[in-house]
């Protein structure tokens, strides 16, 4: 009894590795492919998840520039339009090209939307779009900001991924290769 019993549980065993389709070659998997050409990175959104029927290749988005990353970014549930630089939230002062003069309203999102794995992250900031929000959760000026009270405007997340932080070697004026 004990050798049919084995030998039914590796014909089961078989029949569900086969069901699972394990032998896939990982680069036609569609989440660990490079990005095409003219995509400036991928993410996945959960909520379409459902509706895709073949391996969750259409929950897959693809960004085109850094300004409909951002923008996609600031969908976030938690967005808000505050007055620049003058909220009761903390924003770190950058010079960042595109940012309005103090006072203006201008849209806002907290930091842990940024920050890659935890709950409560931007879905944008998944695949191979997590990289570049993680330029700026790891900026000088946010590594050390409250999750929740730290608030990045939009400015600074254009700004930000556009232009990684490189930081300067002590008794030196260049900056070191990231």
């Amino acid at each position: 009894w004990e050798g049919i019993i084995c030998l039914l549980f590796f014909v089961c065993v078989i029949t569900i590795v086969n069901s699972m389709n394990l032998g896939a070659i990982p680069s036609e998997m569609p989440l660990l492919k490079p990005d095409p050409e003219g995509i400036f990175c991928r993410y996945r959104n959960a909520s379409r998840e459902a509706s895709c029927s073949q391996g969750g290749g259409c929950s897959i988005i693809n960004v085109t520039s850094v300004e409909d990353l951002c923008e996609q970014i600031y969908l976030y549930d938690h967005a808000k339009e505050l007055p620049f630089m003058q909220s009761d939230f903390t924003s770190p002062y950058i010079i960042a090209d595109g940012c309005p003069t103090s006072g203006v309203d201008h849209l806002h999102v907290p930091l842990v939307a940024f920050r890659t794995g935890n709950r409560y992250m931007s879905t944008v900031c998944s695949l191979t779009c997590g990289p570049l929000c993680e330029r700026i959760s790891n900026h000088p000026s946010y590594i050390q900001g409250h999750m929740g009270k730290t608030m990045v405007p939009l400015c600074h997340c254009k700004y930000l991924v556009k232009n990684p932080f490189v930081p300067v070697k002590a008794n030196s004026t260049t900056p070191t290769q990231a």
